[in-house]
């Protein structure tokens, strides 16, 4: 087309441009719409994103406020368990030992007797040692 006239040759260059630049124009506008939508919906899952983070972030907190009053009942509970642990090893030891003394009930329940008859004799007791002891008081060894 040069060689026919240089007019008729820019303006075949001019209409092939332009027929590029409809081509180019039809096939970027459904992919500038997509992007358009997918700018959206990328939006959109942001902000649920940021919600669900932000949700994720308060059921944390409550977690680690219910973790530490799990182990601060779990302590509690451990405590008690060593206490009674401790109890019932006392009582172990105390029922032995009763056990062990229950023979001597006997001999104890007859002391006692023993020591009720005793008792009746210890005024007079306490009357011949006081009359012996004022006896023996005007006479000295010099």
């Amino acid at each position: 087309m040069l060689k026919v006239s240089e007019a008729a040759a820019v303006l075949a260059k001019f209409v092939i441009n332009i027929i590029t630049f409809y081509d180019v124009v039809c096939d970027i506008d459904p992919k500038k719409q997509l992007l358009a939508k997918a700018q959206a919906e990328l939006s959109e899952a942001t902000e649920k994103l940021e919600g669900i983070n932000k949700l994720v972030g308060e059921l944390n907190a409550k977690l680690a406020i219910l973790m530490e009053q799990y182990n601060s009942a779990l302590s509690t509970k451990n405590a008690a368990v060593a206490e009674a642990e401790k109890y019932s090893t006392k009582m172990s030891l105390a029922t032995r030992l009763t056990n062990a003394l229950g023979a001597e009930g006997e001999r104890w329940a007859r002391s006692i007797i023993i020591q009720d008859e005793l008792l009746g004799y210890i005024c007079g007791d306490v009357l011949l040692s006081a009359a012996f002891v004022s006896y023996i008081g005007p006479f000295t060894k010099f």
